[in-house]
């Protein structure tokens, strides 16, 4: 229960066989401490922290429909995972959440490379956003 509960705010797939038999639906929260650093991409969504934590909420219907809360609003629940997979990856037979994306997969390697890895990606970057934009593209 506690892994499927925590897949369900990471952002994966509901299943009605989650609620409980004669109930409604079923409710899912979680908080999440020291969410700061993505408090811009929680605003963003027009939700908020709660003194630096991030609450996040799923509610799944008895006939299968579900929605995702973050930060007090109601957002997509490609937005609950994008917002969510910076916190906690699950792994297990045939299951990994968080790397799942080829996006996912180049940031890790790019966090891991180091600072000054970091720097010439963020310069090249910004060389590419100055190439497009010359070109008359949208940057």
């Amino acid at each position: 229960m506690v892994v499927t509960s925590l897949g369900l705010l990471l952002g994966a797939r509901a299943d009605a066989g989650v609620v409980r038999r004669g109930s409604g639906k079923c409710i899912i929260e979680g908080r999440f401490a020291e969410a700061g650093a993505i408090a811009a991409t929680v605003e963003a969504a027009g939700g908020e922290l709660d003194a630096g934590e991030l609450l996040v909420a799923r509610q799944i219907a008895a006939e299968g429909r579900s929605r995702a809360f973050a930060g007090g609003v109601g957002v997509p629940v490609s937005t609950l995972a994008a917002i969510t997979g910076e916190f906690a990856t699950i792994h297990g037979q045939s299951e990994q959440l968080r790397l799942g994306t080829p996006e996912r997969q180049r940031d890790v390697l790019d966090r891991f490379a180091g600072p000054e890895h970091a720097a010439v990606l963020t310069e090249y970057r910004q060389a590419v956003r100055r190439t497009i934009g010359a070109c008359g593209g949208a940057p």
